[in-house]
C-alpha cells in the first residue's frame, strides 16, 4: 500500500452491495474528441470478496502517444507496489494520467453475487450474464459522460478482455452499440496484455477490489490478511474459510454462498441443517390461513421438504 493512499473507487466505508463509481471526463481540445475504451475485470474466480469490472478510457491520441510509455501491464503480471502507484498517478490531480485517462467501475460484491446465482431456476443470472450486464451498463455510462461534455464525440474502439467466446459477445455488444456509437468492438483473450487501455482498466480493477476486500475485512476484526487469493485453489483461502464458519450462520457477506467451495465447507464442518417447509395448498388452491389452521378429522396436514438449505 502506498503512503496511506485509499482509492477513490473504493467508498468508506465500503457497501454491502454492487455500486458504481466514476472519474471526471478527461478534458481534451474539442477537435481531440475520438475516445479509446478498455475494459477488464478482477476477482471472478475467488471466492471472497467482489468482482470489480473496470472501464478505462482516454482519447485516441493520448493513447497512441502517451499510454503505451505509462508502464501498465496484465495486472496479474505486476507487482502490488507498482500497481498502486499507477492507480496513485491516476487519482492525483497534478499528474497527466489524471487529467488524460478517465475509468468507471462497478463493484458486484460477494452477497449480490451469490443472491443472483442462487435464485430459482427460472431466474438465475450466471455469472457470464452479471459480468455482461456490468460492462454494457459502465459502456452506456461512460457514452453518456463523453457525450454530455463533446456532443460531437467519436468513440473509435472497444477492447475487451475475454468473456465466454469472442465472436458471440461481439454480437451481443452490437445489438446494445451500433458501428456508429462505437466503430470497433473487439473482445480477445489476454487483451490486458496487448492494448494498453486494456491495462489500465485491469489495474484499476485489481487496486479497487484488493482495497475493497481488505476495508471489509478490517471493518470485521480481521487483520492478520492470512485468507490467501481468495481463490478456491488456494490452501490459504481454504484453511480461512474453515477457519471461520459459524454453524448457524456461515460466513459474513464476503464469501460467496453460491461457489461450491462454500457448500463444501458447510457440509464437512457440519453446519446446522435447516428444512424449509412448503405451505399446504390444497387441491383447489390457497385458502384462508385460519382455515387451514383448523385440524381435520378424515385427512391430517401433509409437510413436503423442497429442498435443504444451510445459512
Amino acid at each position: 500500500m502506498q503512503d496511506n493512499y485509499s482509492p477513490p473507487s473504493v467508498p468508506s466505508p465500503p457497501p454491502l452491495h454492487t455500486y458504481t463509481y466514476a472519474t471526471a471526463v478527461p478534458t481534451i481540445d474539442e477537435e481531440d474528441a475520438e475516445f479509446i475504451l478498455g475494459i477488464d475485470e478482477a476477482g471472478r474466480g475467488p471466492i471472497l470478496g467482489p468482482m470489480v469490472y473496470s472501464l478505462a478510457y482516454c482519447s485516441a491520441k493520448f493513447n497512441d502517444e502517451h499510454l503505451p510509455t505509462c508502464e501498465f501491464a496484465d495486472s496479474k503480471k505486476l507487482t502490488e507496489s507498482k500497481r498502486w502507484e499507477l492507480m496513485k498517478r491516476i487519482s492525483t490531480d497534478t499528474d497527466l494520467l489524471n487529467s488524460q485517462l478517465g475509468y468507471a467501475i462497478t463493484s458486484l460484491t460477494a452477497t449480490d453475487i451469490s443472491s443472483s446465482m442462487l435464485r430459482p431456476s427460472t431466474s438465475i443470472v450466471n455469472l457470464n450474464e452479471q459480468a455482461h450486464d456490468a460492462s454494457i451498463n459502465l459502456i452506456k455510462l461512460v457514452i453518456s459522460k463523453l457525450k454530455s461534455k463533446y456532443p460531437t464525440v467519436k468513440i473509435k474502439a472497444l477492447y475487451i478482455d475475454t468473456v465466454g467466446t469472442p465472436a458471440t459477445y461481439v454480437k451481443k455488444l452490437r445489438t446494445f452499440f451500433s458501428t456508429s456509437d462505437i466503430e470497433v468492438i473487439k473482445v480477445e483473450k489476454k487483451a490486458d496484455a496487448t492494448y494498453p487501455i486494456v491495462s489500465a482498466a485491469s489495474v484499476v480493477a485489481k487496486v479497487t477490489r484488493d482495497w475493497y476486500l481488505k476495508q471489509q475485512m478490517l471493518k470485521l476484526g480481521i487483520d492478520d490478511f492470512n485468507w490467501g487469493s481468495g481463490y478456491p485453489g488456494d490452501p490459504n483461502t481454504i484453511k480461512f474459510i474453515n477457519s471461520r464458519m459459524h454453524p448457524w450462520f456461515g460466513w459474513d457477506h464476503n464469501v460467496r454462498y453460491s461457489w461450491s467451495t462454500a457448500k463444501n465447507a458447510l457440509e464437512k464442518n457440519r453446519a446446522v441443517e435447516i428444512r424449509w417447509e412448503h405451505e399446504l395448498v390444497k387441491k383447489h388452491g390457497y385458502q384462508d390461513i385460519l382455515e387451514l389452521a383448523k385440524p381435520s378429522s378424515t385427512t391430517p396436514h401433509k409437510f413436503e421438504v423442497s429442498k435443504d438449505w444451510f445459512l
